[in-house]
């Protein structure tokens, strides 16, 4: 076994920031949930709605939304290529979904596809930055405002992404904000719902919530923060009942308020997660100058906009050529998207979810072709240096290594 392994992704943690999370309390004895509120309502505006995790913030989204009249009717249009997490609150609020495709080169809605999701009767959008790229939000809400809609932006994947000079977390009608372990910013667990629209604020309960048990999420931390090193990592990633690397559905639960320990946590990583933001941004840019040309693109970055960079994206001309970088690149953080498109998942049906549309060519394309490299401040050079030479070994593997994706 190689001990060395490099993280696909990373937040940054602190033993201070776990032992005063442990501990319990702020300076000056203001209530952590409180001060996460506060700290949310300046930076991204709205009103801010504590959660247990980012899926219960969707979720409790999904609610308020097709609790309004005008809103109540129609299905809830989601990505056909996202984390499984939104089907788990989509499945957990109770509401019908219809599905739009993603365009495969820059990962952001195919508008012509949202188009015909709208014609079809959806006024409810969800719409998140994969893997934190910029998304033309102009485009998405000026389709949405057209038929009376409400837009839910998905910004788990997107702080600290901009867009014609906004940032990220604030052009949703609502917001919703994870606060994850593999987020950037992270409070071990936890998640935001900022309130934008009085459509949804008269029925926001989040301060009735029972709060969620803190415990297991602090655990949770504190293996991340002893485990997640690249001198170590491979032992962790060996296990194969740690799941780590997968993903799967989860069952919907009820929405709990966010904990007290989550809160500290996320006070005490803001100014970190900052510094690994830019950690981030220069990471991209060494793999948009450094990676070499072969059957593979890394994803375009629309010009108006800049990405948050939490993964970068690279799309291959075929399963195989994916699979073979994939075998090579194992080790310095390399892993695939996600594999399957949201739709085909049994629970799209079982919710009475409509069916699934054939147009939806790009998201079906990811799922074999799209892999992502790590970006994050634990990346070495010699890791970029040692994946370079792998994507060369490839190209000359490739009967076309020009080829266009």
């Amino acid at each position: 076994m190689r001990l060395r392994s490099q993280l696909p992704g990373y937040s940054p943690l602190s033993a201070g920031a776990l032992a005063r999370s442990l501990i319990g309390g702020l300076p000056g004895g203001r209530h952590p949930v409180d001060a996460v509120r506060e700290l949310l309502a300046e930076r991204f505006g709205g009103t801010p709605v504590l959660l247990s995790s980012g899926t219960h913030a969707l979720q409790t989204a999904l609610e308020l939304a097709t609790g309004a009249p005008d809103l109540a009717d129609g299905p809830v249009a989601l990505p056909a290529y996202s984390c499984f997490d939104l089907l788990t609150a989509a499945v957990g609020s109770g509401v019908r979904v219809d599905f739009y495709d993603i365009d495969p080169s820059t990962l952001t809605p195919d508008l012509d596809s949202l188009d015909q999701v709208l014609s079809r009767g959806a006024r409810v959008v969800v719409a998140g930055n994969l893997y934190g790229r910029p998304l033309d939000w102009d485009a998405i809400r000026s389709r949405v405002e057209s038929v009376g809609g409400l837009l839910i932006e998905d910004a788990a994947q997107g702080l600290g992404s901009t867009w014609m000079g906004r940032t990220g977390g604030t052009f949703g009608d609502a917001t919703v904000l994870s606060f994850g372990r593999g987020k950037g910013w992270t409070g071990g667990g936890g998640g935001a719902l900022l309130l934008r629209d009085t459509r949804l604020t008269a029925g926001a309960q989040g301060s009735a919530l029972r709060p969620a048990g803190s415990i297991r999420p602090w655990l949770g931390s504190l293996a991340q923060w002893v485990l997640g090193r690249p001198s170590i990592y491979g032992l962790p990633r060996s296990l194969p009942f740690l799941s780590l690397g997968e993903t799967v559905y989860k069952e919907p639960t009820p929405p709990e308020a966010l904990s007290n320990r989550s809160a500290i946590l996320i006070s005490a990583t803001r100014k970190a997660a900052e510094d690994e933001l830019e950690a981030r941004r220069r990471w991209a840019d060494v793999w948009d100058r450094k990676l070499p040309e072969g059957p593979w693109i890394s994803v375009r970055e629309l010009p108006a906009g800049t990405g948050a960079y939490l993964r970068y994206p690279v799309v291959t001309a075929s399963a195989s050529i994916r699979h073979r970088l994939l075998a090579r690149l194992d080790r310095f953080g390399a892993a695939s998207g996600y594999p399957r498109i949201l739709p085909d998942l049994p629970e799209a049906r079982e919710i009475g979810a409509l069916p699934p549309q054939r147009d939806l060519k790009g998201a079906r394309a990811l799922v074999s072709t799209l892999f992502t490299l790590p970006t994050h401040s634990r990346v070495a050079e010699r890791d970029v240096s040692e994946a370079i030479l792998a994507f060369q070994a490839v190209r000359e593997e490739c009967p076309t290594p020009g080829q266009d994706v």
